[in-house]
């Protein structure tokens, strides 16, 4: 009885020993195992498992092997390319005003790779942007059609606001020579500022101006 029972503690100290997690480096996680994980990460990345499920997602895959290699060039990589595909979307919501939406990609890129800097300078362009001064003006597009020196006054005064500070200017309008035109206008206003400007194709005719003030120097 008392043989079995040593037995039976030595089964139980050997399992639990087997399941604590090795200290960064332990040569108990070969490189093979490694290897393995990095399939697996890879394999998740291809079904965009990026994130979740918690476990078994590429992002978490991917620390697990920098918990025990944590130089691993690959992990490092794939890290890199899970942040850079919601950066990416970032991007892409912040170029159509969605800044809520543009915050939580990059909020996603912080949670994968919260070391890479590309993630914080989306971030601040993000802030830029919801710190912005916004004009509207929405443009009567037969006026616009027709070249108007009705809406001369207008434009160059939306064009002085554009001067005065640091200011991004986008025009919606019908077609490219629309465009040009409205922005001549824009450029005609006081000032030795030239007023940056994109032109897109969108309705209604519109001018929007957004001046940015950077957010450390904001009182």
């Amino acid at each position: 009885g008392i043989r079995c029972l040593v037995l039976a503690l030595t089964v139980c100290f050997a399992s639990v020993a087997a399941t604590e997690p090795t200290s960064p480096g332990s040569a108990e996680t070969g490189s093979a195992d490694i290897d393995a994980m990095l399939d697996a990460a890879e394999a998740a990345e291809r079904v965009a498992h990026f994130i979740y499920p918690a476990r078994g997602s590429a992002m978490s895959i991917y620390h697990d092997v920098l918990f025990y290699d944590p130089e691993n060039a690959h992990a490092h990589a794939g890290l890199t390319r899970l942040a850079e595909h919601f950066l990416v979307r970032a991007q892409s919501a912040l170029d159509k005003d969605q800044l809520l939406k543009a915050d939580s990609m990059v909020s996603k890129a912080r949670m994968i790779y919260p070391e890479y800097p590309p993630v914080e300078t989306m971030a601040h362009q993000i802030a830029l942007v919801e710190s912005a001064e916004r004009t509207r003006e929405t443009l009567d597009w037969r006026l616009v059609a027709e070249r108007s020196q009705a809406l001369t006054p207008k434009l160059q005064r939306l064009g002085g606001i554009a001067k005065a500070g640091d200011c991004r200017v986008t025009i919606n309008v019908s077609n490219d020579a629309e465009g040009r035109w409205v922005f001549q206008q824009l450029n005609s206003a006081h000032g030795d500022a030239r007023v940056r400007a994109e032109v897109k194709i969108a309705s209604p005719a519109a001018v929007d101006i957004l001046c940015f003030e950077d957010p450390a120097n904001a009182g």
